[in-house]
């Protein structure tokens, strides 16, 4: 989840900072856990703005327009959005993972990532321009996975399940380098391959 996430846990806290220097407090919410009265109740009181993390639901969308609260989005994946947005390029990450196996020498490239239901927002982002890149090169072989997690599982276990399975139900043609959408499944990755006796970098 975001809290237990190195990643995103440094960037609320860096929000947390920003805001306790204008003299407020932050209170983290799931809107998706509310209801759309409960999310309205909240933003008639004392609310001077709001950030949100995620895909945005049109109903999360449409209840910021009318209050008409200050508002920047990361990351909300939303056409219909048109307030304040910060995205990660994920265009170019993928291109310069892509690029860096490449010249390395590899020729069999997997992207392999932990998702809830079907792939959206940026994960499909990345996935989709996984996909372009690969068949521009012409000469590689790629496959995607992706690890189904429900929540019962951190992003390190759900890397490390649908990895050791890649592992091990195959005997040959495995990918010689795999990317992955964040750093928590890459461990499970790297656990997977040490487990089934896979060297990295070696093998």
């Amino acid at each position: 989840g975001v809290f237990t996430h190195p990643f995103f846990s440094h960037m609320i806290h860096g929000i947390h900072l920003g805001v306790t220097r204008t003299g407020h407090y932050l209170a983290y919410m799931d809107a998706s856990h509310v209801s759309e009265t409960q999310l309205r109740s909240i933003l008639e009181e004392a609310v001077v703005g709001v950030v949100t993390f995620g895909q945005l639901s049109d109903i999360v969308s449409r209840l910021l327009a009318r209050k008409r609260v200050p508002t920047v989005c990361i990351e909300p994946y939303l056409p219909s959005f048109c307030g304040y947005a910060v995205y990660v390029d994920n265009r170019m990450a993928v291109q310069q993972a892509i690029s860096h196996l490449y010249d390395l020498g590899h020729r069999r490239i997997g992207l392999l990532s932990v998702t809830q239901g079907p792939p959206s927002g940026s994960l499909l982002e990345r996935v989709e321009v996984f996909k372009k890149e690969m068949d521009a090169l012409g000469d590689v072989a790629w496959e995607v996975h992706l690890a189904p997690n429900d929540g019962g599982l951190t992003d390190v276990e759900a890397g490390y399940r649908a990895a050791y399975q890649l592992f091990t139900t195959r005997s040959r043609d495995l990918p010689t380098a795999i990317i992955t959408t964040n750093d928590l499944c890459a461990i499970g990755v790297l656990k997977a391959a040490q487990k089934a006796g896979i060297r990295v970098p070696e093998d």
